[in-house]
């Protein structure tokens, strides 16, 4: 089943819901709390599902974008599930690898 909200494009399965975003940006400080509220009501319905969020159109994160995925992170394994974080551009997993959270969490 697929579905939209907002900036997300939602497709979701028995095991997983992977999400897109529907055009591409930067995750900055005007869009971060709009597109964080977005992604923090798909995790409440995860069930111990799998959430893979594609970050192929996603071109900057900043910090807060950052502490934002760690917060959804927690939340997901909280509840059981699992977070990946897919089609990482260069520019945005070294911002992972700066920060070392291409260590603790799931990027392929």
């Amino acid at each position: 089943m697929s579905a939209q909200i907002d900036r997300l494009e939602l497709e979701e399965s028995d095991d997983a819901i992977v999400v897109r975003f529907r055009t591409s940006l930067s995750l900055r400080e005007d869009t971060i709390p709009s597109t964080a509220a977005e992604l923090f009501r798909v995790a409440d319905r995860l069930d111990r599902r799998r959430l893979s969020i594609d970050l192929g159109r996603v071109a900057f994160l900043t910090a807060n974008a950052l502490g934002q995925l760690v917060s959804l992170h927690k939340q997901v394994r909280t509840g059981g599930g699992r977070l990946i974080l897919c089609n990482v551009s260069p520019p945005v997993y070294e911002m992972f690898k700066i920060t070392r959270l291409h260590a603790i969490m799931d990027i392929i």
